[in-house]
């Protein structure tokens, strides 16, 4: 429609739409038709208007309103709308018409630099502004070329005025780079971009990537623009490929906060897309990856600081940075200043508390979670989960959450008493290794012998116990903390599953070296028992204990294996991994039962064998504490060996089987060392007797029998009876 079609009835028709699309022909003739109206032409418009019927009372104030922001309008016609809004509202609207125009001259100018008082307005304004102005329109309002460029000549020519270089540079730059974004493929644009330095050239690129152009076809043009090969505009043309389809959230979740990637995102989007980021950032929507977990956690106030720092100085750079971006920038690290604790205590289930608590010390976050615990209506199972999720914790602070009593409940509470038994069974292993000490000290002092006290101290069969007691400490230790950190992920959401390997991996170390060290015990127990017993395949039997400890060490390579794993694969896929470590141990311990059960046979054999020259005053003995004692360590050593052969399956049955199984296998150790421990007590006790009765201690009344008999089989070797029988 041309200003020459135009009438009073048709603009009234159209004037409530005549905002809607600035940039189109219809609306500037719409505009410039009533501009260049007489007064007569104007009035009889706005009567028009006033009488519309498909127009409401609001519809006729809006309309007047825009047209008083847009036109330069004259008192009589001002009071004639006046008049008008009055008349139809019955006084209601009247007030509001007057005083609350929402249109600012800048806001015109933005939806529309050719008017009649957008001008003015921009001659009024300082250069920063008029320069921010021709930013804005360029960019953000998605103005046609031709529009952009009639808009420029119009703020040159009907302005009056001779504006900076400054400014005439940034209406060049503006219409050129609007042109090129138009068509940049063509020779022109070629030509001129080529020409350009790289800042304007970053300019176009950005104004490309914020076009509608596919995606597909944007690749092709960032390959025929780059005619120089330059690495800028090919990292630009990349950056803008990979995210111009993405959203706030998932652009900063793939990308890093200020990478080049992200910064030409936010470079081309709009402005309700670059507050939506901002804002995501600022509330704790968008965090960072923790490089040290892999997950994500909330950025703290000061890096939120430091990064809208940067992205205020990029948008600067490239005439893109806006008043209300810049505001709502600088507006979050004002919102957190003016919170307290308490506002957070009470909305600690919002993201903000945990930005918030990011950013606090060590003894603000122990306050904070002391004092959120009670809080009346606290849920202790979500909301510290949250915290621990998305906030790096001290161990102070998660300290303060394990402390919370109100966390000691449901699954929680079943988990803590689980990791109590260990550590139980850990002091358990410790009271024990006292009472042994305690023996030694005791036999020291009360039995006399030849052997020196270093040499009857460090017995193998000393050396072995000791190490027994001390492995059941550390494991048994050690497998609680790796249940214990379980619960402290349970409740703080805090993931601790390379902790939890090492410490599985130190009490499955010490399984190994009690297994090891019970082995140990049972070779010097009956090694000369064994090569009188089996004496054709007795160096088979020695080689393959010797090798036995490759087989019972190998689930330590297993989870070895799956440590380093973890690093590379889901923590999740390596916990299910779990369970070839496991028939690794079904292995180790059928190693040991089958030795358990060599062993047991024989000693039942050579008991057989001398039972028949024994009375039963001997049968009674030193021999026959060692016999009893033996056989019962031997059945809990069998029943753990069972029940570790069949761990496997009834974990494949039921995995919440592991900790029920744990506990089973873990007593079983405990009554085997028990039993050798009772057997030690034992054999003092007999010591102590023949030291009463004038004896030397150390073999006995049954060695010396034993020695009668088996003397040209077995050999006097001291070394040898005090392995069997000390």
């Amino acid at each position: 429609m041309t200003s020459n079609m135009m009438t009073a009835a048709i603009f009234a028709k159209y004037a409530l739409t005549i905002f809607s699309s600035p940039h189109q022909a219809n609306t500037d003739a719409m505009v410039w038709w009533y501009a260049t109206r007489n007064v007569t032409v104007q009035s009889d418009a706005l009567n028009r208007i006033c009488v519309q019927p498909d127009y409401s009372v609001k519809d006729i104030v809006n309309t007047f309103w825009n047209i008083n922001s847009t036109l330069f309008v004259t008192p009589n016609l001002q009071n004639q709308m006046i008049r008008c809004v009055d008349s139809i509202s019955k006084g209601e609207w009247t007030s509001t018409y007057i005083s609350n125009n929402p249109n600012t001259a800048r806001a015109i100018f933005w939806w529309n630099p050719y008017t009649p008082k957008s001008i003015s307005w921009f001659k009024s304004v300082a250069e920063i502004n008029q320069k921010s102005a021709i930013d804005f329109i360029c960019r953000y309002s998605k103005f046609p070329a031709d529009f952009l460029d009639l808009s420029m000549k119009f703020l040159r020519q009907e302005g009056r005025v001779q504006y900076s270089s400054w400014i005439e540079s940034a209406m060049d730059r503006c219409v050129s780079i609007a042109y090129f974004t138009a068509s940049p493929t063509s020779n022109q644009s070629l030509s001129w971009f080529i020409q350009q330095p790289y800042q304007i050239q970053k300019n176009a690129a950005i104004s490309l990537c914020a076009s509608k152009l596919n995606t597909t076809d944007l690749k092709t043009i960032f390959r025929t623009i780059n005619q120089t090969n330059s690495t800028a505009i090919l990292t630009d043309g990349n950056d803008c490929v990979r995210v111009r389809e993405l959203d706030p959230i998932n652009t900063y979740k793939y990308f890093d906060a200020l990478s080049t990637t992200t910064l030409m995102w936010l470079a081309s989007r709009n402005l309700t897309l670059q507050k939506d980021a901002i804002m995501n950032i600022c509330l704790g929507r968008s965090q960072k990856r923790d490089n040290a977990s892999g997950f994500f956690k909330a950025y703290n106030i000061s890096e939120i600081a430091s990064i809208f720092d940067s992205y205020t100085s990029f948008l600067n750079e490239t005439n893109l940075l806006t008043k209300g971006i810049e505001t709502v920038m600088k507006g979050c690290p004002e919102f957190y200043a003016s919170s307290t604790m308490d506002t957070w205590i009470n909305n600690a289930s919002q993201l903000q508390s945990m930005v918030w608590v990011a950013s606090q010390n060590s003894s603000t976050q122990v306050e904070f979670f002391s004092r959120l615990c009670q809080r009346p209506g606290f849920n202790a199972t979500t909301e510290f989960y949250g915290y621990g999720l998305y906030v790096s914790l001290e161990w102070s602070s998660q300290a303060a959450m394990m402390n919370c009593p109100n966390v000691w409940v449901g699954q929680a509470a079943i988990v803590r008493s689980e990791s109590n038994v260990f550590f139980g069974l850990s002091g358990v292993a410790g009271f024990f290794f006292l009472v042994f000490v305690t023996l030694l000290v005791y036999e020291l002092r009360v039995i006399k012998t030849k052997e020196s006290s270093v040499s009857r101290v460090f017995s193998p069969f000393n050396i072995s116990l000791s190490i027994c007691f001390l492995s059941n400490l550390i494991g048994n230790f050690s497998f609680g903390t790796v249940w214990y950190f379980g619960l402290v992920g349970f409740i703080t959401g805090i993931n601790h599953s390379m902790d939890q390997m090492w410490f599985y991996l130190i009490s499955e170390s010490a399984n190994v070296v009690w297994s090891l060290s019970y082995l140990y015990y049972c070779w010097s127990r009956s090694e000369t028992i064994l090569s009188q017993v089996w004496p054709r395949t007795f160096q088979y039997i020695r080689s393959l204990f010797l090798v036995s400890p490759l087989f019972i060490g190998s689930p330590l390579v297993s989870h070895g294996i799956i440590m380093a794993a973890s690093k590379t694969v889901n923590v999740e896929d390596v916990f299910n991994s779990s369970i070839y470590t496991y028939l690794l141990q079904a292995v180790s311990a059928t190693v040991l039962l089958l030795f358990d059960l060599l062993l047991l046979i024989t000693f039942t054999r050579f008991i057989a064998g001398l039972q028949t020259d024994m009375d039963s005053h001997i049968s009674s003995t030193r021999f026959s504490i060692i016999s009893r004692h033996g056989i019962a360590a031997s059945v809990f050593c069998v029943g753990y060996s069972a029940l570790s052969i069949l761990k496997p399956i009834l974990t494949i049955t039921n995995r919440n089987n592991v900790i029920y199984l744990k506990i089973a296998l873990t007593i079983l150790i405990h009554c085997v060392t028990l039993v050798l421990l009772l057997m030690k007590i034992a054999l003092l006790r007999d010591s102590s007797e023949v030291v009463g009765q004038g004896g030397t201690g150390g073999t006995g009344s049954m060695a010396r029998a034993v020695k009668s008999k088996t003397s040209s089989q077995i050999g006097t070797s001291t070394g040898k009876k005090s392995a069997i029988y000390s």
